[in-house]
C-alpha cells in the first residue's frame, strides 16, 4: 500500500501444495493484495537455484518473534539488504547481531511501525539503494561477521580459557535443573501445538493476527527500470524465504 508495484516471492516446500497456495493468497487477498502480486516457490532442488533466487529480489523482510540467521547470513552475502525488528530475546534480537557485525545497525527497528518505515523508505531511494547493492557483498566480506580467525581469537578463545580456569579452580560443571522428575513426553503437545480436535486434519493453517505491514502495494519502478516495482525479501527462520519481487506478471 505504500510502495507502488511492489510483489511478495515466498518460498517454502508447502508451496508445493496447491491448496496451501490457495490459503495463503485468500490471506493477501483479505489485506487488498492482488494475486498476481504474490509469487509462491517451493524448495529449489540445488544450492545454486536457492541462490539465484535471490537476485529477485532487493529488500529483505526478516521474521519475527523469530529472527533469520543461515537466512539472513545468504541474504546479505548476496547483495541483498536486511531489515529486521529488535526484540528482548535471544531468538529475536539475531537479526540485530548480524547487522551489527556488518556494519548495517541503522537497519534495524525498535517497533512494527518503524520497521515499516524503513523498509518502505529503503525502496523509497532507489539510488541508494542501488549502490549499497551493488558493494554489500565486500561489505559483508571483510565485515566481522566472516573474520572467523578473529572471532576465535578474540570471542572463543576467551570464554574456553575462562571455562578451564573455572575447572581448574574447582568449579564443577554446571548440570540442568527439571522441576519434576519425570521426563516429558517428546510427541507431547506442547504450548506451540495445542492438542488437534477429534477429526481435524494434520496439518492446519492458523489465521494470522491483522497485518499493519503495508509495504507490499503498487510503487515506483525499481533502480531505474520502468514499470518494475521494487522487491522487498521477507526470510521466515527455519520454514522458508519470503520476498518482494520485481518481476511483474
Amino acid at each position: 500500500r505504500e510502495v507502488p508495484n511492489s510483489r511478495l516471492l515466498v518460498k517454502n516446500k508447502g508451496f508445493a501444495s496447491p491448496d496451501v497456495q490457495a490459503t495463503f493468497m485468500s490471506r493477501f487477498k483479505a489485506q487488498g493484495i492482488a494475486e498476481h502480486r504474490l509469487r509462491l516457490l517451493s524448495l529449489a532442488p540445488t544450492s545454486f537455484e536457492h541462490l539465484n533466487i535471490y537476485n529477485e529480489v532487493d529488500i529483505a523482510l526478516d521474521t519475527f518473534p523469530y529472527s533469520n540467521t543461515t537466512t539472513s547470513c545468504e541474504t546479505l552475502l548476496m547483495g541483498v539488504p536486511v531489515v529486521c525488528l529488535a526484540g528482548n530475546t535471544h531468538g529475536s534480537r539475531v537479526g540485530v547481531t548480524l547487522l551489527s557485525a556488518v556494519g548495517m545497525p541503522e537497519y534495524a527497528a525498535d517497533n512494527a511501525d518503524d520497521y515499516v518505515a524503513k523498509a518502505v523508505r529503503l525502496a523509497g531511494n532507489l539510488p541508494a539503494l542501488a549502490a549499497l547493492r551493488s558493494n554489500m557483498r565486500h561489505t559483508v566480506l571483510s565485515s566481522q561477521l566472516c573474520d572467523g580467525p578473529g572471532f576465535v581469537r578474540d570471542k572463543y578463545e576467551r570464554v574456553l580459557r575462562e571455562m578451564w580456569a573455572a575447572f581448574c579452580h574447582g568449579r564443577p560443571p554446571s548440570k540442568q535443573r527439571f522441576a519434576t522428575e519425570e521426563l516429558p513426553d517428546a510427541l507431547a503437545p506442547g504450548a506451540f501445538a495445542p492438542p488437534l480436535p477429534p477429526g481435524a486434519p494434520l496439518v492446519q493453517c492458523r489465521q494470522p493476527p491483522p497485518s499493519t505491514d503495508t509495504s507490499a502495494a503498487p510503487g515506483p519502478a525499481l533502480m531505474g527500470v520502468p514499470g518494475l516495482g521494487p522487491s522487498f525479501g521477507y526470510a521466515a527462520g527455519g520454514l522458508s524465504a519470503l520476498a518482494l519481487s520485481r518481476a511483474a506478471t
